[in-house]
């Protein structure tokens, strides 16, 4: 008898896609800086303030000082200094090779690639499985975790027979930037502005249930930006 060897399809849906639109050239942040218009003079306590960060919850504002006149060596008075960029801004990189010729920006969205149709084909006897690539880029501050985990295992089906088991493995589930504090085997660092093999991982789906016919199913890939303390 002859052997015919069917393919299975594996529809594969990313139950939450992690991408921060590009924002325009020099766009407006967390923060809004400061200004020097913020106050006129010295004394006066009732000016318009510019500068704001609203992620830190912290404004411009000026101290009066006057201990200083009789003080031998000088005195010296610290400013605190805010400012909190956001997730997925354009970089200002004119070095790198993906910059805007005009801008210099680099495109800093954070995204991630994930698979939406995967074919599983017969790579042992008995065996039939896929692999596919995960990737992560983006403007990602030290302390994100992109985290991208499939399920462990979905089923497939065809009319007429009972479903099978698919099997996935993935070995790396997190993405973040090179300094991250973040460690362990789940971890990829080298996140960047542009797609790299550093920030990628491949997976496979498998399994050793099928038989004669045509399967179908659905993989869930769970995405989840998080900040670590």
């Amino acid at each position: 008898m002859k052997k015919i060897l069917k393919t299975l399809v594996a529809g594969v849906i990313a139950t939450l896609m992690v991408t921060t639109t590009a924002m325009p050239t020099f766009a407006a942040t967390n923060s809004i800086g400061s200004a020097s218009t913020d106050i006129g003079i010295v004394t006066d306590s009732d000016y318009v303030v510019t500068g704001n960060d609203s992620a830190q919850n912290k404004s411009s504002e000026y101290q009066t000082v006057s201990d200083f006149v009789e003080a031998t060596d000088g005195k010296t008075y610290q400013t605190n200094v805010y400012s909190t960029i956001a997730e997925g801004q354009d970089i200002y990189d004119p070095t790198d090779p993906n910059a805007d010729p005009e801008t210099g920006m680099v495109d800093g969205s954070i995204l991630v690639s994930v698979p939406k149709t995967l074919v599983l084909g017969q790579t042992a006897e008995g065996v039939w499985s896929g692999s596919y690539t995960i990737k992560v880029k983006g403007n990602i501050s030290g302390s994100t975790v992109i985290s991208v985990v499939p399920d462990a295992t979905f089923t497939m089906a065809q009319v007429g027979k009972p479903n099978i088991t698919v099997t996935t493995n993935q070995p790396k589930t997190k993405f973040v930037v090179a300094d991250s504090t973040i460690s362990g085997d789940d971890v990829v660092k080298g996140v960047t502005a542009s797609f790299n093999d550093d920030a990628a991982t491949t997976g496979t789906m498998s399994t050793t249930e099928a038989s004669a016919g045509s399967w179908q199913g659905i993989c869930n890939f769970t995405i989840l930006m998080y900040t670590v303390a």
